[in-house]
């Protein structure tokens, strides 16, 4: 097991396998639910299970930097990433929905709880921050033509 939770396996057919912490589908409806009351867009869930919401606020402002890197500002957006915990435990709640829950190691900090039914029992399962997937960012930017340096009809690195 890695840190992030996630699994690796190697079957005796020599096959490798990689599991990501997933939230079930019920608290998956029930997760979606809360963030439409709150007019909050759907969540996507990227590749490596995290879930991702963000309000469509259209491109982030960016600048250059002193060596023509483009700098941009992803605090401009309304964006949550989250990563489910690898666990859902049984909980005495009887009431689906989520909720704030302080961080155990961070008292300024807070977790959101899915709180979800399965059969006759709720089950609880955190969403912890989870970081902003570099890789996919870069592979974004690059494909929408934006690259470490952004001088426009210049080699890289040139200053007009």
């Amino acid at each position: 097991m890695r840190n992030g939770g996630s699994v690796e396996f190697l079957t005796s057919q020599g096959w490798f396998l990689e599991a990501q912490p997933a939230l079930a589908d019920k608290g998956i409806s029930v997760f979606q639910e809360a963030l439409a009351a709150a007019f909050l867009p759907g969540l996507v869930i990227t590749e490596n299970g995290n879930m991702t919401i963000q309000k469509d606020q259209g491109a982030a402002p960016y600048e250059l930097d002193d060596l023509n890197n483009v700098i941009v500002n992803y605090s401009f957006y309304d964006r949550w990433n989250f990563r489910p915990s690898m666990l859902s435990s049984v909980t005495a709640e009887k009431k689906e929905g989520i909720s704030l829950t302080k961080h155990p190691a961070d008292d300024e900090e807070f977790e959101v709880s899915v709180i979800y039914s399965d059969g006759p029992v709720y089950r609880k399962q955190i969403l912890s921050s989870a970081p902003i997937n570099g890789p996919e960012l870069i592979q974004e930017l690059s494909s929408n033509g934006i690259r470490n340096c952004a001088v426009v009809n210049a080699p890289c690195g040139a200053l007009l």
